[in-house]
């Protein structure tokens, strides 16, 4: 016979996220079961507002009063849910649970990426240059300053491909 581990929801009523410029801090207390014989691991996922709630970000390893970076978020309009991973043993047995908490409202502080909209390029070092660099007939990448760092082209958009 196996034992399998009490289920429980969560549900921490003092979840909260805060964005700032540089931060989004994100704060709650309690765990989901106490009789786990391993630390529990938390990650964080911020999640657009749109009817798939599409997953924009997810940050492993997280802690209550944590922070991930604001540039992951921008100016979405989404939600934040914490997920407990717990891992216990009986019975010979390994279980690992994953206990979502409920949603919380996320709203970013910093306003749409100069990019959003349009055509893009960088080079391997992060300095921008005009998406006309790339055609059919030129190197689909100029060499830098110095000929030995060459760059790539990415588009980004709806409908559009990505290339690196």
């Amino acid at each position: 016979m196996v034992g399998v581990p009490a289920l429980a929801f969560w549900e921490p009523t003092d979840l909260v996220a805060q964005a700032d410029p540089d931060k989004v801090r994100v704060n709650w207390s309690g765990r989901p079961v106490e009789e786990v014989q391993k630390p529990m691991r938390y990650s964080v996922t911020a999640m657009s507002g749109n009817d798939a709630n599409d997953v924009v970000w997810v940050a492993e390893d997280m802690r209550p009063g944590g922070a991930l970076d604001a540039r992951a978020v921008g100016d979405l309009h989404g939600y934040l849910r914490v997920t407990a991973t717990a891992e216990t043993e009986g019975s010979g047995t390994k279980f690992t649970t994953f206990h979502d908490s409920q949603s919380v409202g996320l709203v970013g502080v910093l306003g749409p990426p100069r990019s959003r909209g349009t055509g893009c390029a960088a080079d391997k070092i992060g300095r921008c240059l005009p998406i006309e660099h790339v055609s059919a007939d030129r190197p689909r990448c100029p060499p830098s300053d110095r000929g030995r760092v060459r760059a790539w082209a990415v588009r980004f958009g709806p409908g559009r491909d990505r290339d690196e």
